[in-house]
């Protein structure tokens, strides 16, 4: 993304860091180390955006999380 990244580890959670993360505390902020996502688990790919990221469940679920996924910002991901 524009403002921050995202990893994929090999055990299926999401690590990301940058600036404007959108996680945990309901805030847009600096993450200069990475976090893990909270409630994302058995990931098998992961893509961010400018303002956002997603990420595939095993079973084919998709959740998305940051800006512009729903009129407002989420915070934690959601599934689509």
């Amino acid at each position: 993304g524009s403002t921050h990244t995202c990893a994929l580890l090999e055990a299926g959670d999401v690590q990301c860091w940058g600036s404007l993360l959108y996680i945990k505390d309901l805030a847009a902020r600096p993450a200069p180390v990475p976090e893990v996502i909270p409630n994302l688990s058995n990931i098998t790919a992961v893509e961010v955006g400018h303002y956002n990221s997603c990420a595939i469940q095993s079973g084919g679920a998709v959740y998305c999380w940051g800006s512009l996924i729903t009129p407002t910002v989420s915070y934690t991901p959601q599934l689509i």
